[in-house]
């Protein structure tokens, strides 16, 4: 027994390999599987006919299989996986990478960031997946059940409504309520604010200048948003953040200023804080990967899924500013790191060292063009691609033009579309009382944190159409784009609601919306209206209230100041502009974030609150019919009588 341990006797050679030996009982069951091939051998035992054929086929075909294999020539079944030239190049490859990856990013175990992240591409790991480790299932999209539960609703509804029509209700009660969970007219499938093209309004004001008005490529100073900069302009000569500022996103800009001969430029960066209206907003559209963000880090594949996140966005924005900083010397920098306001030449601006929580860019970008004007600019120019920003430069123009602006113009697109926008052209147009009044009507009419109205024909065009043929409706848009401290009032309401009557109806000249929802189906009720008016003020009064300064001046002390303007380190702006809390502006806070207060009045009208039907197979005559002892008539609703039978309504 010992020699034939020692001799390896006791284990199958299919190798001339000493190393190569195969137990007996593996061996067999690898003759086996070659035998059996990839369709297996189920059923064999069942079948005495194929049991027979494979236990005399088996063997020879595993003969034939052994002898193609001994045909192959020794050296390519002698060598390991390792040894062959792909693997090794493969494996030094990997060998470099990790190599740069400590060239680039350091010793890794000196990371003192609370971040898991990935070392040659920078990736951050998802916090839930650190802390649990667990694969969770894809919950069903939101869509879908957004969907199911509109259409249970509008079940709900044409129930309601022929209840109310077959026992004699008041229609027009029944109308005053949404008798929805929410307003179709101002709401998705899913519950959540209807979304619209703002973008639309940017081309309706742009019809509001004249051809002859051109740029002639000469002003004082430019201000940049850096977010819509960013999006505009993503990596194509560059491999490393680095690289994307000096290969992208500087030229970019230098092509402006050196055609624009301006002396100072300014890049104003978002705030991303957790909680608001904007992060939710943000959410909304999707969360992408984390990832790192240093000098030499590579750029990530795609740059769409990477500005989705706002981690990633706000690395990125204080990178950028720092560089503007250090290693821009086309014109005086200023820009801001994080809250803080910076430049590279502190006598040039009066916000430097200032710390400004405006969460949005488009607040704080007329700061920047007030602070130009303050320190001697009399044309401005400013690049951003947003419409929300050019709707508050027209709003806010006739303010800044009291403090000495002469002209201020909106660049915007790229490529073959990109053009100058006269913002000054355009306020004149409007006047002094429509210009702030745009504020108000386009929170009303859509925005980002309120709803647009559904339907075909109801576009911000349209809107503003409305708006320009019936100017009554400019008293209630000028109250929406002023901080209003309590609610709005009655005057302010009803004419709310008559403007959007007259948006679904040109022709009518009904103010009630109960009225033009009993006739068109179409619009919200109002008191969805008035939530809708409070969540616009809050936008267009509150967080776009930011360009005042503190205390007023009237125009003859402005004429004065042109005459003896004050040091500029004299004028006070109001860089501690916080809105309140949304709560008491149409929004209610929940575990899952801001929702939207859809009405104040219950959704279902009380008569309406118990839907009786009976499924009576009688004349529904006695008091075991449901309705009849409940004291109402029999409607289509009931599941067999449909109302024909003794319990009907007349």
């Amino acid at each position: 027994m010992n020699s034939l341990g020692g001799d390896g006797n006791f284990v199958v050679h299919k190798t001339g390999n000493a190393f190569s030996g195969l137990a007996i009982d593996q061996a067999h069951e690898q003759h086996n599987a070659m035998v059996k091939g990839q369709a297996g051998a189920r059923g064999l035992t069942q079948d005495p006919t194929s049991l027979r054929r494979f236990t005399v086929a088996g063997p020879e075909v595993g003969f034939i299989l052994s002898k193609f294999e001994d045909s192959q020539p020794l050296s390519q079944l002698m060598k390991h996986h390792e040894q062959y030239p792909y693997f090794q190049r493969r494996f030094l490859e990997n060998c470099v990478a990790v190599k740069e990856s400590f060239t680039h990013f350091g010793n890794p175990f000196l990371e003192q960031g609370p971040e898991l992240l990935a070392l040659d591409t920078r990736v951050v790991t998802i916090q839930k997946s650190v802390e649990t480790l667990v694969f969770e299932a894809k919950e069903k999209k939101r869509t879908e059940v957004g969907l199911n539960s509109f259409k249970t609703d509008v079940q709900l509804f044409s129930r309601l409504f022929i209840v109310a029509r077959e026992r004699d209700l008041n229609l027009d009660t029944f109308f005053e309520h949404e008798n929805h969970k929410f307003p179709p007219a101002i709401s998705n499938a899913s519950g959540m604010l209807r979304t619209g093209k703002k973008c639309d309004l940017m081309e309706k004001l742009e019809t509001l200048s004249t051809t002859e008005i051109v740029f002639n490529n000469s002003c004082d100073a430019i201000v940049y948003d850096g977010a819509a900069v960013v999006q505009m302009i993503r990596p194509a000569k560059s491999k490393t953040f680095e690289g994307y500022f000096s290969a992208d996103l500087k030229p970019f800009v230098e092509s402006t200023v050196r055609k624009a001969s301006c002396s100072r430029i300014d890049v104003v960066w978002d705030l991303y804080l957790p909680g608001s209206l904007k992060a939710q907003e943000r959410d909304s559209r999707g969360c992408g990967v984390r990832r790192n963000v240093v000098p030499n880090g590579a750029l990530p594949q795609d740059w769409s899924d990477f500005v989705l996140n706002d981690k990633n966005k706000s690395e990125l924005f204080r990178f950028l500013a720092r560089r503007f900083i250090d290693d821009y010397s086309g014109a005086k920098v200023v820009t801001n790191t994080g809250d803080i306001v910076h430049s590279s030449d502190p006598e040039l601006t009066s916000l430097e060292g200032k710390t400004i929580n405006m969460e949005e860019a488009d607040n704080r970008i007329l700061l920047h063009v007030k602070d130009c004007v303050e320190h001697g600019a009399k044309v401005v120019v400013i690049r951003s691609s947003d419409t929300d920003v050019l709707v508050i430069s027209i709003s806010y123009f006739h303010h800044l033009q009291l403090t000495g602006l002469q002209e201020l113009w909106f660049l915007t697109g790229v490529g073959p579309k990109r053009r100058y926008i006269p913002v000054h052209e355009i306020a004149n147009n409007l006047g002094e009382e429509k210009s702030e009044a745009l504020r108000g009507f386009h929170a009303y009419t859509g925005c980002d944190t309120t709803a647009y109205f559904a339907g075909a024909g109801k576009g911000k065009k349209t809107c503003f159409n409305t708006w320009s043929q019936n100017p009554e409706f400019t008293p209630a848009f000028l109250t929406l784009a002023k901080p209003v401290v309590a609610e709005l009032d009655d005057t302010t309401n009803q004419l709310l609601e008559a403007f959007v009557c007259r948006l679904c109806d040109q022709t009518s000249e009904t103010r009630k919306a109960a009225i033009v929802r009993r006739d068109l189906f179409i619009p919200p009720s109002s008191s969805s209206l008035q939530q809708k008016a409070l969540r616009s003020v809050y936008q267009a009064g509150h967080v776009w209230q930011a360009c005042q300064t503190r205390g007023s001046r009237s125009r003859h002390q402005v004429a004065q100041n042109r005459q003896n303007p004050p040091h500029p380190a004299g004028t006070a702006l109001d860089c501690d502009h916080k809105p309140p809390s949304p709560s008491a502006w149409g929004w209610q806070s929940t575990d899952r974030g801001w929702k939207p207060v859809w009405t104040a009045e219950s959704f279902i009208w009380e008569e309406l609150a118990v839907l009786s039907r009976c499924g009576c197979k009688t004349r529904c005559s006695t008091l075991r019919c449901v309705c009849k002892k409940s004291g109402v008539p029999c409607t289509l609703q009931c599941t067999t009588c449909k109302g024909i039978c003794e319990n009907k309504r007349y």
